[in-house]
């Protein structure tokens, strides 16, 4: 696997895990990202703009509380009662179910404090990173051959023996064996790149030329077979059109290193139960 493509790979992995660490953990449906988005500053005790919308006994119900219900276009008006209806069912749950209350609400703050340090060092370092370490990554990291796209059909079995006998067959170019093959499409299109290639198996067609065939490999679906129809060479994308991906690369790589620093710092025990 090429080092762009698997960059790529680590910085949309570290996304996800981003993405993850934004979302809270609901509680009866009532805990929600946006709460805990508007929840982060108060964790932390710093300063917050509140435009208080309502009160429920009490306890504000701010603008941002809205957000969930207005970006699924809903009215303002049933915005604010069904943020009304949130804040009486998590009263109850306060009420009623204390002690599973206060462990979601836990998991909440770890959860929130984890992804304010993560966007915002992610922010801090994004800002940091320069236009010539940008070009030094393209220059050095991003290769043609990463953008080669290739046009396949792949044959899956359980059974080792036929996925053999469908290997060799393709090899003589057997019509009965060929017509096994399923076409491989990623939305609606024939000519895909390595990592769109099914099964993860992307970085083993490098060096394939058209008409020939990856022989056999277990995977956890099955054994796999892919025969390459044909290979079409592409020009790497112009500096300006993934600066921005190049970027997300970087933060992540720092990001990781950073964290991986920290966590040899601190004192780590794990229960052997």
């Amino acid at each position: 696997m090429t080092e762009w493509i698997r960059n790529r790979k680590v910085a949309l992995a570290c996304s996800a895990g981003i993405i993850v660490a934004c979302s809270a953990y609901a509680f009866a449906g009532v805990l929600t990202k946006s709460v805990a988005d508007a929840t982060s500053a108060e964790l932390l005790r710093l300063p917050q703009k509140r435009n208080v919308v309502a009160v429920v006994d009490g306890q504000e119900i701010v603008e941002t509380d809205l957000s969930p219900f207005l970006s699924a276009g809903v009215d303002r008006a049933v915005a604010v009662d069904r943020a009304i209806n949130r804040a009486v069912a998590a009263s109850l749950a306060e009420a009623m179910y204390t002690e599973q209350a206060l462990s979601a609400l836990a998991n909440v703050k770890a959860d929130v404090l984890a992804s304010v340090f993560i966007k915002g060092r992610s922010t801090e370092l994004s800002r940091a990173i320069t236009e010539e370490e940008i070009k030094q990554f393209y220059d050095a990291r991003v290769m043609d051959d990463d953008f080669t796209e290739y046009r396949l059909k792949f044959f899956i079995t359980q059974d080792a023996r036929e996925a053999q006998e469908a290997y060799e067959g393709a090899v003589r170019k057997e019509k009965h064996h060929l017509a096994r093959y399923e076409v491989v499409e990623r939305d609606g299109r024939r000519y895909i790149k390595a990592d769109q290639v099914p099964y993860g198996l992307g970085a083993k067609l490098a060096g394939l030329q058209s008409g020939q065939l990856l022989p056999p490999l277990v995977t956890r679906e099955g054994v796999v077979v892919i025969y390459v129809e044909d290979v079409k060479a592409v020009h790497r994308p112009p500096l300006e059109s993934v600066r921005e991906e190049i970027r997300t690369i970087l933060v992540s790589r720092r990001l990781s290193e950073e964290l991986k620093q920290r966590r040899s710092e601190v004192r780590v025990e794990i229960s052997q139960s």
